[in-house]
């Protein structure tokens, strides 16, 4: 066996070996590294993908409140301030903070506004409610006015600051979306096969990314 050992080597046979050896080693490197970066960037697909979800589910909140009766609602029992809230707070957030540091921020702050918003759409419930359990206890009129004169402003200050924060949040997901790595705004979505009128109106803002 030394004696095939060192023939081997007195021809550069081993040499070739080594060589091919380390050519393979270096090719199985590459593929593997090519493999991390294809999935690190389907990951931050997926994680930009969400944080579109939680925009545009944010910004349609936002909007339904601002241009509904709140205080109309509060009163009938049908506002849910916790609507705003993401389901699954465990799993949304690592997703979106996948995407790196500055739109990391700009999603802690969305959500800080997220949960400020639900908070003050709570206050403005419990401020209907107590509003409705003094009238309903008043003994004449001019009793009543008495409390809505109390409550006015507060359940007008409520309303407003609800629907300031809910805009704020939105706000803040979209300065988010901006901050995402510059080549992620280069995905082309095709909304030319959707039919809906929602489609029609957001897919110049899709195909092209957007705007930084």
């Amino acid at each position: 066996m030394l004696d095939l050992i060192a023939w081997l080597q007195g021809t550069g046979v081993t040499d070739v070996i080594n060589a091919s050896m380390t050519v393979v080693l270096a090719s199985f490197a590459a593929v593997q590294l090519l493999q991390l970066r294809r999935a690190r960037r389907e990951h931050l697909r997926t994680a930009y993908g969400a944080m579109w979800v939680e925009y545009w589910r944010v910004w349609t909140v936002s909007e339904s409140w601002r241009k509904d009766d709140l205080e109309g609602r509060s009163r009938l029992g049908l506002f849910s301030p916790s609507q705003i809230r993401p389901s699954d707070w465990g799993n949304i957030l690592p997703l979106l903070g996948r995407l790196g540091m500055q739109p990391a921020r700009f999603v802690g702050m969305a959500y800080a506004f997220v949960d400020n918003a639900a908070r003050s759409g709570e206050y403005l419930i419990r401020l209907v409610q107590e509003r409705n359990e003094l009238v309903d206890a008043a003994k004449s009129a001019e009793d009543v006015q008495d409390v809505f004169a109390r409550f006015k402003d507060p359940v007008a200050e409520a309303v407003e600051r609800t629907r300031v924060l809910a805009h704020m949040a939105a706000d803040s997901f979209e300065d988010g979306l901006k901050s995402a790595p510059k080549w992620l705004h280069k995905e082309t979505i095709d909304l030319s096969g959707l039919k809906s009128e929602l489609a029609e109106r957001l897919g110049a803002r899709f195909s092209k990314g957007i705007e930084r």
